[in-house]
């Protein structure tokens, strides 16, 4: 009886290993709501130096991070003329520290010297239609999947 009990003050006095719950990512549902929708950013809440000679801004969609663990803005805008030829390009917020959200960067210049567009519409979010005007008085689209400009006369 006392060789048992000593036996179990001993155990009792070994450190116990603490098994630790293994704690995996949950993937995200897809957003609903207002922070999913389309919505214009106004220009004077951009304090993004790398944005120098942008027209207009627009959330177009949330993408999912890599590890689909978290959801991050999509965004649509329009810059002045690059040699004489207005552009969009898309970005995404985080890209920087996720590769992943890499392939939403896309830049596509305009084939015509229309001036300077200012983005007045978006349909369709990652692959949808953005609608412009330019400062020559043109207006026109530009359909993100097939990568096609149009324009009225």
């Amino acid at each position: 009886m006392k060789n048992e009990r000593a036996a179990a003050a001993t155990e009792a006095a070994k450190p116990q290993a603490q098994q630790s719950p293994v704690l995996l990512p949950q993937k995200l549902p897809n957003p609903t709501g207002s922070e999913a929708a389309v919505q214009e950013i106004p220009l004077n809440l951009i304090q993004d130096s790398s944005l120098v000679g942008i027209t207009s801004m627009w959330q177009i969609d949330l993408v999912a991070t890599g590890d689909q663990t978290a959801w991050t803005p999509m965004y649509v805008m329009a810059f002045d003329e690059l040699k004489d030829l207005p552009r969009l390009e898309t970005r995404v917020a985080n890209a920087s520290i996720d590769d992943t959200l890499q392939k939403y960067q896309r830049r596509w210049v305009c084939p015509q010297n229309i001036g300077a567009i200012t983005i007045t519409g978006v349909k369709g979010g990652t692959a949808g239609v953005v609608s412009f005007k330019s400062t020559s008085g043109r207006i026109g689209t530009f359909n993100i999947a097939s990568q096609a400009w149009s324009f009225t006369p």
